[in-house]
């Protein structure tokens, strides 16, 4: 299935589901690494799923097959226990092979959104939209 891919994409509800699917989750990310196919993961963490113990327990298993993460500031600092001040990730990408992290920005008012891209030695915001909600 992976033959060809240049990513390989899965996310945390999905291993929130049970530590089966967790296991079976970790032996497709590191087939997929072996072949040369770059690991994105999404952190995801929902309360509903797992709890926090849980949660932290089963992405440390995760963490050494992924390149790319996208996550809120807010589940990296849960995973971590830590702050993170001034969008400095470095400690991240220190302790992981973690190439990028993505995360999605919003306003307060949830009327602007956008994108940063954190590289160890780079950051790229896109541009802000503004999205009018209907409701």
């Amino acid at each position: 299935i992976l033959q060809g891919a240049k990513v390989f994409h899965t996310s945390g509800v999905a291993a929130g589901m049970s530590t089966a699917i967790t296991k079976e989750i970790a032996k497709a990310m590191g087939i997929a690494r072996a072949m040369g196919v770059k690991v994105s993961y999404d952190f995801n963490y929902r309360r509903n799923l797992w709890s926090l113990e849980e949660f932290v327990k089963r992405q440390q298993e995760l963490l050494p097959l992924i390149d790319i993460l996208f996550c809120s500031n807010s589940d990296l600092e849960l995973f971590f226990n830590q702050k993170f001040a001034d969008e400095n990730y470095q400690e991240v990408f220190g302790q992981t092979k973690i190439e990028a992290i993505v995360m999605g920005w919003r306003s307060q008012d949830e009327s602007s959104y956008g994108t940063n891209v954190y590289f160890q030695q780079e950051k790229i915001h896109s541009r802000r939209h503004t999205i009018h909600n209907i409701d």
